[in-house]
């Protein structure tokens, strides 16, 4: 990181220059805490972090190549017609069922409602990812 260099060095116009780009943005996004906390001095507000990897994304990208929706869906007993509703929770929680789980069912509920309501409609099942996919804990869920 030069912003410390190019203050020191007395180029202040620079550093203030990157902090007028940094404030253009009507978010800044990082991966990670680390980012935000070296790009400190251009924080105007609108830092944004969404931890995570890009590898994972990247995984699931190559992965979801290889691989076709309806097979996949087959291979773990859900029909073509069946809603699947996924719910991404936090993998900080290891041993307690996580507040994301009920706050994204209860978020799509009127959602849920109307889908059931039509005739053609297939059957709707959530599935649940979290950190922790231990025997124990999927007992506790259920």
């Amino acid at each position: 990181m030069r912003l410390p260099l190019y203050a020191e060095m007395g180029w202040k116009h620079l550093v203030s220059h990157w902090k007028s780009v940094f404030s253009r943005a009507n978010v800044v996004v990082f991966p990670d805490f680390t980012l935000p906390m070296l790009y400190s001095v251009l924080d105007t507000g609108n830092f944004f972090v969404i931890p995570g990897s890009p590898v994972d994304v990247w995984a699931a990208e190559s992965y979801s190549k290889t691989h076709s929706k309806n097979q996949l869906r087959k291979n773990n007993g859900f029909s073509e017609d069946d809603m699947l509703v996924l719910v991404v929770g936090s993998s900080f929680f290891f041993n307690e069922l996580s507040w994301d789980y009920a706050v994204a069912m209860h978020s799509i509920g009127p959602l849920l409602i109307k889908y059931a309501r039509r005739k053609d409609a297939g059957g709707f099942k959530f599935v649940f990812l979290c950190g922790n996919s231990s025997d124990g804990y999927d007992d506790a869920f259920q």
